[in-house]
């Protein structure tokens, strides 16, 4: 099944919740593109929808920066996850997955706005009455997502690239709305947390996850006592004592 095959026969009931990014009118799917009246076209490369429109702005635009930053570092990776009973362990084993994955809807249609490598998009994806769409700006994240989407056969979650200020959804579209350590990294959360609201239907449920100075205390002072007593910790550390064999660090 190729990739355009493959995206429609999961999201087929779900073709009429997409809109353009730039315009905001119907999109029909047609092979291997997304098709605008007004002739805007968004691809699908390798199962993943090209919906990335960039933000008009002068100076310093973040979203573009963040984009940089996890194009060339890509996280959370799967290298300790070789199947989906991995994957549904870890995840069993954090308890906000847990607790999300016991709570949510059945038959929800679901967005995770900033789903980097996609473990969560995957994992709720795994019970057979949801519909997850995950989206980021990331292609390397992306490919990550939809490598073990594909591998594993996880049809109910599709993946695609997208600016959060610029979705390709029409207003109303979602039961529940995920994202979680996403708006702070953009150049205005709170405008950015009012595109998501529109996109969700009325007495949807929404969580959003930010960081905060006093959340961070405890990293920091991990990364203190790591920079002190750095041979210790490589020692204790599995995934550092093999970075260590392959960099020699």
């Amino acid at each position: 099944m190729n990739s355009a095959e493959a995206f429609k026969s999961c999201f087929s009931e779900l073709e009429g919740i997409f809109a353009s990014p730039l315009h905001g009118d119907n999109l029909a799917f047609s092979e291997s593109r997304f098709e605008g009246k007004q002739g805007d076209s968004y691809s699908l490369i390798d199962n993943i929808a090209d919906f990335y429109v960039p933000e008009e702005l002068q100076g310093n635009n973040v979203t573009e920066t963040v984009k940089g930053f996890y194009e060339e570092k890509p996280f959370p990776n799967y290298d300790d996850i070789d199947n989906r009973w991995q994957l549904q362990e870890k995840a069993r084993l954090s308890a906000f997955a847990s607790m999300l994955d016991a709570q949510l809807p059945k038959g929800a249609v679901i967005l995770e706005a900033g789903c980097g490598t996609g473990q969560l998009s995957n994992y709720l994806a795994m019970s057979p009455w949801r519909r997850v769409i995950g989206g980021d700006l990331s292609n390397s994240s992306l490919r990550l997502a939809e490598d073990f989407r594909s591998r594993f056969e996880i049809n109910n979650a599709a993946f695609l690239r997208m600016n959060i200020f610029r979705m390709p959804f029409k207003p109303e579209s979602f039961d529940v709305i995920i994202s979680n350590g996403v708006l702070h990294h953009t150049r205005d959360a709170k405008y950015a947390f009012t595109k998501l609201v529109e996109k969700l239907k009325p007495n949807g449920l929404i969580i959003i996850g930010l960081y905060n100075s006093y959340a961070r205390i405890p990293t920091l002072v991990r990364r203190a006592f790591a920079q002190k007593n750095r041979e210790w910790v490589i020692f204790f550390d599995v995934h550092l004592r093999k970075l260590k064999r392959e960099r020699k660090i």
